[in-house]
C-alpha cells in the first residue's frame, strides 16, 4: 500500500510540475488566438469582397487538389 501511495505521490507532483510550466502558455497562446480573431474580423469587415474571392479561389484550389486522388 505504501508503494502505491508514493507512486500516486510522485504522479502528483509530476503532474503539477507540468500544469503549472504548461497553464501559462496556454494563456498566452489563448490570447495570440483572440489576437489574431480581432485581426482577422476586423480584415473582413474591411474588405469583405476581397475576403470572399480569396475563399472562393482557396475552395476552388482544394478542390482541384482532392478531385486528384
Amino acid at each position: 500500500m505504501e508503494q502505491s501511495a508514493g507512486v500516486r505521490d510522485a504522479f502528483d507532483g509530476a503532474f503539477s510540475a507540468v500544469e503549472e510550466n504548461l497553464l501559462p502558455k496556454l494563456e498566452e497562446l489563448r490570447d495570440q488566438v483572440e489576437a489574431l480573431n480581432a485581426r482577422a474580423l476586423k480584415t473582413l469587415k474591411s474588405h469583405p469582397a476581397l475576403c470572399l474571392a480569396g475563399v472562393l479561389a482557396a475552395g476552388f484550389l482544394l478542390g482541384r487538389i482532392a478531385s486528384r486522388r
